[in-house]
């Protein structure tokens, strides 16, 4: 395979950030102060920090259910949020979109022609390393940098490297009408840009947006689900919308995937990382770090008691995750194929283990808790700034 010369290929935690710090890097633009490439966790900050998020998909055709979670700033506007870090810091921000399949296979070969690696939306449905069942079809959007080919197939870093065949990648771009064909990257720099100020504007994205009442994209999201997980009336509360098992083994694993797997506790460790970064030009966002570990910490309890009685469906997403990571294709095709006969096994019969639904309400209230607090601290930092 051959990979666009210069391709940075840096690991990372989160599909979004990770792609965002790669296509970075290989334009060149880097930190100011440092002359290096800002790292993922700057890169989370400076695009608005955090956010909360809660949907849970029911397919009671199929016994089954999703549960999607939404962890950092304006997560279900992701485009917008891509442009608006890569404007917040001083580069045009190069994108390219269309409802033709034609434009974007020329788009997509002309960017790799010039060199260029872009940041692409898809529907990780489609790339065959990924092995998402077929009733999550056009349920979630993955961003990946598509950074090399070798004949028709395409070079993609989705946490490791992977080559995807045309046809397939193709699909995973125009499948989502809402991002349909979506490329990103970085033009040049406009204009020279302050830091400092970048900083301070993100960090005050975060605070207001965390501090809506909004109980679907704020911190009353989570605290919304957590009644939902034994109310006996709402027709959406967990102890009633699983009441037969009915897809309780699938909501589960999302939960796990989401919180520890994806993104290691809510993405606020990484976000701890960026408070830390920052504090050398914002010193007062010092004290918000150990707060939002505190809040890491508590959604990482929530994912553990949540798979508490399913140890075998851990350890495969664990394995899945590091074989994701490793760009190890066979090792996924093993454990997706497992992870499947699983979820078709268990979606119909799986049954609350008692006191679950009683745990990860007592959880998620934690969680509310130390997100108040810890939005508190920072919202005093900022202010005292």
């Amino acid at each position: 395979m051959t990979m666009l010369p210069n391709y940075p290929a840096f690991s990372g935690l989160h599909d979004g950030f990770r792609a965002l710090a790669n296509v970075a890097g290989h334009a060149g633009f880097v930190d100011p102060r440092s002359r290096r490439p800002f790292s993922e966790a700057m890169w989370l900050g400076l695009a608005g920090g955090l956010g909360c998020g809660y949907i849970l998909w029911e397919f009671k055709a199929l016994q089954s259910a999703v549960l999607t979670l939404g962890f950092s700033y304006r997560w279900n506007y992701p485009k917008d949020v891509l442009r608006e870090v890569v404007a917040r810091v001083g580069a045009e921000p190069c994108r390219h979109e269309t409802g033709g399949q034609k434009a974007a296979a020329k788009q997509l070969e002309s960017l790799y022609e010039r060199g260029i690696a872009p940041l692409a939306l898809v529907d990780p449905y489609f790339l065959p390393h990924r092995g998402v069942p077929d009733h999550c079809e056009g349920c979630g959007g993955a961003r990946v940098v598509i950074c090399g080919r070798d004949g028709n197939d395409w070079l993609v870093h989705d946490g490791g490297l992977f080559l995807v065949p045309d046809a397939a990648l193709q699909a995973a771009r125009r499948r989502v009408g809402s991002y349909k064909h979506f490329l990103l990257w970085f033009g040049p720099l406009r204009e020279p840009y302050d830091l400092h100020h970048a900083i301070l504007e993100a960090a005050r994205d975060h605070v207001a947006h965390l501090q809506r009442s909004s109980q679907s994209f704020s911190i009353g999201a989570v605290a919304k689900w957590a009644k939902l997980m034994t109310h006996e009336k709402d027709p959406k509360s967990w102890r009633r919308v699983f009441a037969q098992g009915n897809g309780l083994y699938s909501a589960l694993v999302s939960l796990y995937r989401g919180v520890e797997i994806d993104s290691q506790g809510g993405l606020r460790g990484l976000y701890a990382e960026f408070l830390a970064e920052a504090a050398e030009l914002v010193a007062p966002l010092e004290a918000a770090v150990t707060p939002y570990r505190e809040a890491q910490a508590c959604w990482r309890r929530l994912a553990e008691h949540a798979l508490a009685a399913l140890p075998e469906t851990r350890t495969l997403l664990v394995q899945r995750g590091e074989a994701l990571h490793g760009g190890d294709a066979h090792a996924l095709s093993e454990i997706n194929s497992t992870l499947e006969s699983l979820r078709q096994g268990y979606d119909a019969a799986f049954r609350e283990p008692t006191g679950l639904f009683e745990q990860l309400q007592d959880d998620l209230k934690a969680v509310v808790t130390a997100e108040t607090a810890a939005l508190k601290v920072l919202a005093e930092a900022i202010h005292v700034h």
